[in-house]
């Protein structure tokens, strides 16, 4: 027998006889004992380890005392004897387990157990039960970890079997995990309870008294749901809030006692769920609970409110808190309260702009870990730490993670092997990458499971004797085969092969790693060469101060301190030594940029501002140092307008696409912005939504042309255009919008006649109609369509409405679409008042009521005004139809001598009647020699000569302009003052209303504002005040535009 076990690869054959002796005893009263031993030794010597199996079959059956279950295996002894031999073969751990209870043997053995995973509700209505059924504490504590013993025998059989695969492994582990969690916190949450009453706390929306919330966060393998078999479970215990205390409990004598706060309540909920679940009792422990990743860590309460969560990540939250929170998930308690901390962490977590920052830390931890594996001597060997192991596959992901999760949500994923996929799918990762880091994922994940499953300890290192190796390549090698019939062959040497495999998978992990993490990094702290003058020592208040007034600052006091701010933060906040780094390389390009400006001190404020806003200083300051070209946009930005620094500071996610060279460099056309504008609405999921995300849009796009002319990118039309863009896009949209929330209710608007739909557009006049919006610019609009009917009526309501009630409430609707507040304000002012009869008339009017106004009442006014008519949005054929009638009545009715005179005279009421007396000489839309005159110059003789040419009929006043010169209708020279006045005075209006997004067109009469304008304009002090300056250039202007008006109406 000896030789023949010895042969069938038992490497103590007569340890092995012995075995095989005291079993055959045990079953000596059973007919066929030597076909069962026969049995015994064919599955052995099949199994993992012969030796190992044959050992703990004796084991197991020395430790049946039920006689049940011998006959309740033995009938089809071939199958369940070799399901047995995986398990006592593979694990001493989970073989331990199955001896202490080995009545789990027969439920083991059942196909249904071993054929899927449980389901997490089947899971809970055992362990409900088994609750159900222990009377104290400890017998609830036992049969926690019964449940879990039981949970992890079948689960460990399924994977040894390869009945599972890697990842249902560990999803099926997390599950367990979950289960025993909620079990303990509603048993836990029941006895504190019943001893002190409710928690409540006060609602500070509603001043209502609510029941006060608990959670279990899973972090880590626990949280991406891919725990191991020896893994800890790292948890953060959460609560509602802290004000607020228990009800209490009612004494004999009807007083109410046992009140406790908030905070002492779940601080004891915590430690009693800890203990629960942790504590080793005569059935072991249930899982290992760390809670080192709680705020402040060892050192921090176990257990935290919310706003006390909050408060924490947003003062002191570092990279690796980031890190470990990408992983968090509610895993027991209320998963409300989870998901509400989820969504709060959210913006500490994932950046609202690309966040590289993140990249150093990361790596500077990963060569923390290599030095203490090189130092225990396992840098290697160690699956989990070492070289190319699986830390280094996580730190990739979250790498990605943190540096483009803001921006993407597709990234914001738990789990490692779909977060992988995702990260790939985006193209950050080629396919080749993607493909050698998901299969040594699964390769590690799965050996360090084997390695595991051994002794059950938390071990990641691949053992150095051989034959152990030989045993773990073997686990990781075989599946079901041999439950059906005889062994395959083995590899020769497979435990080489199997270090083989480990070597190829960890190089191409280390590969990629260090691709990712090979970007310098700069030494910060070194100030470059010739930026010692800049470099000023702010913490000096003295000196400081001295230092930022002589070069420039007028309020050096509050710019020290807002410069403090930017390195330090305000009071809860703590940043990075790095952090500071970066500060103190950037500030003397900060300074020197500043200097240039109109307002520095302004442009420090707003920076300031803008820094806090983002919350990353760290990230912001990295990008900065390295970058002048970046300094100088924001200082610029900030130093310039202060409509656009706050568009800036309330939506600091825009700095990504300004600080690259293709976001404000590039001119973006009309389709560009549709297809923009289109990606956000589909997003959105309701009207109010979309009107908010339409508005966030335009003050983005704003802020982006605003930028390209502080910068000088683009010439003054150029920007003007631009902004006419953007308004046009932005009417289609909020047109579409408003129509289709109409079209839902009431139905489509038909045609009586011809049963077609009925066509609303919208015309654009003004500046808008001419393509010269400014900043700040009104919209002015009139709507149109095209015949009565009804509408068809809504599937649901059938509620028809006649057209002309339709489009009344779509005008109404559209004007607030375009003009009403949102969460991010308003988008633009509307004027409807150039309707036919003004603000008497009808909002809207059908294309015959048009054609029947302007034939019978139209005025000279009007037909000056509608020389600026374009279609804006809606349906093209009717819009060109309204704009044929409006040519026809501006230029094909007969100009007759007395309507200068009209005109002049209207020309001149507006200067008489609108312009204020101080304002008189400021006024540089409606002021003597103002943008009026020269419009009211252009609109004349359009009037005049439109019919004869029709190239004349442009509804921009440059254009309008050249084309007269080009007729020989203005002189050489009136065309260089009317053009280039033109340009001066809309460039003035344009520099007074980028700061303030208002309709202003009067210089400020002094002081500060006066020569901070005359600074935006260009005007220097040498040689001169900039204000004289510019006043001088403003009369020139001024006076040779009434010249050429009044000679020019003085003729025709």
């Amino acid at each position: 027998m000896a030789i023949n076990l010895s042969q069938r690869g038992f490497l103590n054959p007569e340890k092995a006889e012995q075995n095989l002796k005291i079993i055959g005893d045990i079953l000596s009263d059973k007919a066929d004992v030597s076909e069962i031993l026969s049995i015994i030794v064919e599955v052995s010597a099949n199994s993992f380890d012969p030796d190992r199996a044959l050992n703990s079959y004796e084991r197991f059956f020395t430790a049946v005392e039920d006689a049940n279950l011998i006959k309740a295996i033995l009938p089809d002894a071939e199958r369940n004897l070799r399901i047995l031999s995986f398990l006592l073969s593979g694990s001493q751990y989970l073989t331990d387990i199955l001896i202490k209870n080995p009545s789990y043997a027969s439920w083991l053995i059942d196909p249904e157990i071993l054929k899927k995973s449980r389901f997490k509700d089947e899971m809970y209505n055992d362990i409900s039960y088994m609750f159900s059924k222990a009377d104290s504490y400890k017998e609830k504590a036992n049969s926690l970890r019964r449940f879990r013993n039981r949970e992890f025998l079948r689960i460990g059989l399924r994977d040894l079997m390869k009945e599972a695969d890697t990842i249902e492994t560990v999803e099926d582990l997390s599950n367990v995990a979950d289960i025993c969690l909620q079990k303990a916190y509603e048993y836990c949450h029941s006895e504190l309870e019943r001893k002190y009453g409710i928690p409540y706390f006060e609602d500070d929306l509603s001043d209502l008294k609510k029941r006060c919330e608990f959670v279990i966060l899973a972090m880590g393998k626990h949280g991406g749901r891919e725990l191991n078999f020896s893994s800890d479970i790292d948890l953060l215990y959460l609560y509602s809030s802290d004000r607020g205390m228990t009800s209490g409990v009612e004494s004999h004598d009807g007083k109410i006692e046992n009140q406790i706060t908030n905070h002492e309540y779940f601080v004891q909920l915590s430690r009693m769920i800890t203990k629960i679940v942790s504590e080793i009792t005569e059935e072991g422990y249930t899982f290992r609970i760390d809670l080192d990743l709680r705020p402040e860590g060892k050192s921090g309460d176990i257990t935290n409110s919310l706003r006390s969560a909050e408060i924490y990540y947003e003062s002191w939250g570092e990279t690796w808190e980031r890190q470990a929170l990408l992983k968090c998930r509610p895993a027991a308690g209320s998963i409300a309260l989870g998901r509400k901390f989820i969504e709060m962490v959210k913006p500490f977590i994932f950046r609202k702009y690309l966040d590289f920052s993140a990249l150093r830390e990361i790596k500077e931890m990963k060569e923390k870990i290599n030095k203490s594996l090189e130092q225990k001597g396992s840098g290697r060997s160690n699956v989990k730490l070492g070289y190319g192991g699986i830390r280094e596959i996580e730190f990739i992901i979250q790498s990605f993670q943190l540096i483009y999760g803001g921006k993407e949500k597709w990234f914001r994923e738990r789990n490692s092997m779909r977060a992988l996929h995702r990260i790939s799918e985006k193209g950050l990762l080629s396919y080749a990458e993607y493909f050698s880091l998901s299969n040594a994922y699964l390769f590690l994940r799965d050996l360090e499971n084997r390695i595991q499953f051994f002794s059950g300890r938390q071990t990641h290192d691949i053992p150095d004797e051989p034959y152990e190796q030989l045993i773990l390549s073997r686990k990781m090698s075989r599946g079901t085969h041999p439950v059906n019939g005889s062994q395959k062959p083995e590899l020769k040497n497979p435990e080489s092969k199997l270090m083989d495999l480990y070597n190829y998978h960890t190089k191409n992990v280390r590969k990629i790693y260090d691709n990712l993490f090979s970007a310098e990094i700069y030494d910060v702290t070194e100030a470059m060469e010739g930026e010692l003058q800049w470099q000023i020592d702010i913490d000096d208040t003295a000196s400081s101060i001295a230092m930022l007034k002589q070069i420039g600052f007028k309020s050096p006091e509050m710019s020290r301190r807002n410069l403090i701010l930017m390195r330090d933060g305000g009071a809860f906040a703590h940043p990075t030594i790095r952090s500071k780094r970066y500060f103190n390389q950037m500030m003397p390009s900060l300074l020197r940029e500043c200097t240039k400006l109109p307002d520095p001190d302004l442009s420090i404020n707003n920076f300031e501002k803008f820094v806090d806003a983002g919350r990353v200083r760290e990230g912001i300051y990295s990008v900065l140092s390295k970058s002048e070209v970046a300094v100088r946009s924001l200082c610029s930005l900030f130093g310039t307008s202060q409509f656009l620094s706050n568009i800036l500071i309330q939506q600091p996610e825009l700095a990504d696409s300004l600080l690259t060279a293709g976001g404000i460099y590039k001119e973006k056309t009309k389709e560009s912005l549709r297809e923009e504008m289109g990606k956000i609405l589909n997003s959105s999921d309701s009207y109010e939504k979309s009107l908010d995300e339409l508005c966030k849009f335009k003050r983005g796009e704003e802020l982006r042309i605003g930028l390209r002319d502080i910068l000088g990118i683009v010439e003054f039309s150029g920007i003007s255009l631009e902004l006419s863009n953007l308004a046009d896009v932005y009417v289609e949209f909020s047109l579409k919008l408003t129509e289709d929330e109409l079209i839902n209710r009431y139905g489509t608007p038909m045609n009586d006649g011809n049963g077609a739909m009925s066509q609303f557009a919208v015309i654009g006049l003004g500046k808008l109609g001419g393509r010269e919006l400014n900043f700040g610019s009104d919209l002015d609009i009139v709507f149109v369509y095209s015949d009565d009917g009804e509408t068809t009526g809504s599937r649901e309501l059938r509620e028809k409405i006649s057209n002309h009630i339709f489009f009344s409430k779509l005008c109404e609707k559209l004007i607030f679409a375009i003009g009403g507040v949102t969460r991010f304000g308003f988008a633009y002012r509307v004027d409807t008042r150039l309707r036919p009869d003004g603000e008497k008339g009808a909002l809207i009017l059908p294309i015959k009521g048009y054609e029947d106004y302007y034939q019978k009442r139209g005025e000279i006014w009007e037909r000056q005004a509608l020389i600026k008519a374009r279609l804006v949005a809606g349906g093209e054929k009717l819009g060109m139809n309204l704009i044929n009638i409006i040519r026809k009545f501006v230029y094909d009715t007969p100009f007759e001598q007395n309507m200068t005179e009209e005109i002049d005279r209207m020309r001149k009421r507006m200067e008489l009647e609108l312009v204020k007396g101080g304002e008189a000489k400021r006024n540089i839309k409606l002021g003597k020699g103002g943008i009026v005159d020269i419009e009211f110059i252009v609109q004349l003789l359009q009037l005049k000569n439109g019919s004869r040419f029709k190239e004349l009929r442009k509804t921009g006043s440059l254009e309008a302009l050249k084309i007269l010169y080009e007729r020989k209708l203005i002189t050489e020279e009136e065309y260089r003052i009317l053009s280039g006045g033109y340009i001066f005075l809309r460039r003035i209006e344009n520099r007074i209303r980028i700061d303030h997004d208002r309709p202003l067109a009067v210089i400020p009469e002094s002081g500060d504002e006066l020569s901070l304008l005359a600074k935006r304009l260009g005007y220097r002090e040498n040689g001169g005040s900039s204000v004289d300056k510019l006043y001088k250039d403003f009369e020139s202007c001024t006076e040779n535009v009434r010249e050429v008006y009044n000679r020019i109406f003085s003729e025709q």
